[in-house]
């Protein structure tokens, strides 16, 4: 992404296009590529990006052939292009050029994204602190210039949020010496409760005894659950922004699952008095998405 900074940068002087710092090294990147190819990366970029800024077609393409280059050398560059989020990149690369044009756009699409995932691991007012710290990293310090086109723009500030919330979410747990545990309720008579819950107080009650189960986890996991169950998240998708592989992911994701699902049943059994076998229906594998769906939106509305 540095690349195309320098890119805009030389092309706003009326330039060429200058590469991470080594008019040579870009170059040479461009020598291995003829015009005809040269001319193909070009037709993908116009067919994909938007030119609303000052850094042109002609420089980002040059750009995306030496990321190409780069990245994939025994790969056709226009077919490595055609991989990126090209419209995704070409805004990150006038941010990081620092057209003010461009941050704006940047801005009004991800300010409230940022700040909502933000709060998916933090509480206010820490969520809101963080979420502008990143913000100010990404303009002012230029760390929008990282971004490589490789996933959607959306996708990458969701790992570069998450990774801030998580250390700061360490962090707060480091200063109050982990969160403090509700006193669990007095049981009440087992079969009294039974008469009186119906499905659908059961069903609520499962839910926020799952909510309370979820906030009990560790941040990580936490992030792993809401993105799964509230934002509907793959775990392909998931992958780049916990830095996971899928297998690994599947794996954990089970193995949470399974412990949520032993919390509930002894929680419901201590704190609501009744036996493990009245509420195997919502306690069993089968269900436990449904319960953490529900559980997922009560733990981030609250």
């Amino acid at each position: 992404m540095r690349r195309f900074q320098d890119a805009a940068v030389a092309g706003g002087r009326g330039g060429g296009y200058t590469g991470a710092g080594s008019s040579t090294g870009q170059a040479m990147a461009l020598l291995d590529v003829d015009a005809a190819e040269a001319d193909r990366v070009r037709a993908v970029v116009a067919a994909h990006v938007h030119a609303r800024f000052a850094l042109g077609i002609d420089e980002f393409s040059r750009g995306v052939i030496d990321v190409a280059v780069r990245a994939a050398p025994d790969v056709p560059p226009s077919n490595y292009a055609s991989r990126l989020s090209l419209d995704d990149l070409y805004l990150a690369a006038a941010c990081a050029a620092g057209d003010e044009a461009a941050w704006a756009e940047c801005v009004t699409r991800f300010r409230a994204f940022i700040r909502d995932f933000a709060r998916r691991v933090l509480p206010e007012p820490a969520c809101t602190d963080v979420a502008d710290e990143v913000i100010a990293d990404l303009w002012e310090r230029r760390k929008i210039a990282r971004f490589q086109g490789r996933s959607t723009l959306r996708t990458w500030l969701g790992a570069v949020v998450s990774h801030a919330a998580l250390n700061a979410a360490r962090a707060r747990r480091a200063r109050h010496g982990g969160d403090a545990l509700e006193p669990a309720r007095e049981p009440s008579d087992p079969h009294d409760l039974e008469q009186e819950i119906s499905d659908r107080e059961r069903s609520g009650r499962v839910t926020a005894l799952f909510a309370a189960a979820i906030a009990e986890r560790s941040p990580e996991e936490r992030l792993l659950l809401l993105l799964y169950y509230d934002d509907g998240l793959t775990l392909d998708e998931i992958g780049p922004v916990l830095r996971a592989s899928k297998a690994v992911l599947s794996r954990r994701l089970k193995r949470i699952r399974e412990e949520l699902r032993d919390t509930v049943d002894a929680r419901a059994r201590r704190e609501l008095g009744l036996p493990a076998q009245s509420l195997v229906e919502s306690l069993d594998l089968a269900r436990v998405d449904l319960d953490l769906r529900a559980a997922c939106r009560l733990s981030v509305e609250r």
